[in-house]
This record gives C-alpha cells, sequence and structure tokens, in this order.
C-alpha cells in the first residue's frame, strides 16, 4: 500500500517541479501545458488530474514557495523566542538576530550563483506584474517575515513597528539581497572569481550584506542616542 501511494505521488512531484522551472524562466501565460507535460514527461490529463488547471499548477508553486519562507519565519521566531528567555535586551541583542534573519534570507533567495534559482524569478516576477498568487505569497510568505524585521528594527530605533521610517528601513535592507539576486548575470562578469569555489565565494557576498547591516543599524543606534 506504501509503495503504491509513493509511486501515485511521483508524477505529481515531476510536474510541480517542471513548473517550478519552466514558471522560473517564463510567465504563466508564456507556458503552455502542453509545455509543461512534454518537460515532465508525462501525459496532459495528468497535470488535470493532479492540480485541475495550469493556473492551479501556478498557485502550487507559489504555495510551494511561501510554505519554505513561512518554515524560515517559524523556525527564526522559535529560535529568538528561546534565546530571549536567557539574554538581557540590548541594541548588539537585537542587531545580532537581525543579522542572522538577513543571512537566512539570503541564503534562501540567492542561492549559489553558478545555478538558476528560479525561487527569487518568481517572488520577483509577482512584486512587477502581480498575478492571483501575489495574495498567497504575500499574506503568508513575505508578510511574516516583514514583521519580523519591522519588529526588531522598532525595537533598535524605538520607533512604532508601523512607522514609515521602520518600513522604509525594513525594506531597505532586504534591497541589498534582491540586488544581489537579481544582478546574478552581471555579478558573474564583473567578479568571475565567484566561479571557483561557490560555497566560499557566495560567504563573501553574505559577508557584504551583513556588514552593511551592521553598519545602518549601528548608526541608527548613533543617531537614536543623538536625538
Amino acid at each position: 500500500m506504501l509503495k503504491n501511494s509513493t509511486q501515485s505521488k511521483l508524477p505529481k512531484e515531476k510536474i510541480l517541479q517542471t513548473a517550478y522551472r519552466l514558471f522560473g524562466e517564463r510567465s504563466l501565460e508564456d507556458v503552455s501545458v502542453r509545455e509543461l507535460a512534454k518537460e515532465a514527461n508525462v501525459n496532459i490529463s495528468s497535470i488535470n488530474y493532479y492540480y485541475g488547471s495550469k493556473e492551479e499548477l501556478y498557485l502550487a508553486v507559489v504555495n510551494n514557495i511561501t510554505e519554505m519562507m513561512a518554515q524560515r519565519a517559524n523556525e527564526f521566531t522559535s529560535a529568538f523566542n528561546a534565546a530571549q528567555k536567557d539574554a538581557v535586551a540590548s541594541d548588539a541583542f537585537y542587531i545580532y538576530w537581525l543579522k542572522h534573519l538577513l543571512e537566512m534570507i539570503a541564503r534562501l533567495i540567492i542561492g549559489r550563483l553558478k545555478e538558476n534559482n528560479y525561487l527569487h524569478r518568481i517572488i520577483i516576477r509577482e512584486q512587477m506584474t502581480p498575478s492571483k498568487g501575489f495574495e498567497l505569497l504575500y499574506q503568508q510568505g513575505l508578510e511574516p517575515i516583514l514583521t519580523i524585521i519591522d519588529d526588531l528594527i522598532a525595537r533598535i530605533s524605538q520607533q512604532a513597528m508601523t512607522s514609515p521610517d521602520v518600513r522604509a528601513r525594513t525594506h531597505t535592507l532586504l534591497g541589498q539581497i534582491v540586488i544581489f539576486s537579481v544582478q546574478q548575470i552581471t555579478i558573474m562578469q564583473r567578479m568571475p572569481f565567484l566561479e571557483e569555489d561557490q560555497e566560499e565565494n557566495m560567504d563573501i557576498i553574505i559577508r557584504t550584506i551583513l556588514e552593511n547591516t551592521e553598519y545602518i543599524l549601528w548608526g541608527l543606534v548613533s543617531k537614536r542616542d543623538q536625538a
């Protein structure tokens, strides 16, 4: 029974993985059901059977991304709450955990520069040309992470989480990751040494993002204390 159950999942998983790649490369409108079936090596009827339609398949891809992001947010929240029990609240404590969160997001979204990272392409496309998947992506994937960053910046700046300054700083910090994500080809042209050791040299980018973050946040502390 278990064997049959596993076998029945294989076509569904193949379709989802193929859709992840094709929708990462091109928009929903530019990918046909016939192409999806051909690339996944399944019948067109299998797509309708497992997902109902191309649009529902795309939403399944977006849902897969949101679940991944929500899982990271939950893991961070659990670790942060546990750390708070034994720590003294301080600027250094909040800055440390904010950097930790940004590193986690960067490694998830940027990935290895040499590999095609379809996750960030879908996320960015939904920002530029929202589809029905945007609300799902925003409410269940992006908003939980944005709220955590808002909260940490608000604690450091001693401002309300919903203040324009806090929200602007949240998106500024995340913007660093987005820039490295969308400029991967340019980066490889200007920094060809990154191809030599993907893991080690990815740390150069992560370290730069975290250093910038630290400068910004300690500058915020200084500005707050001078007010």
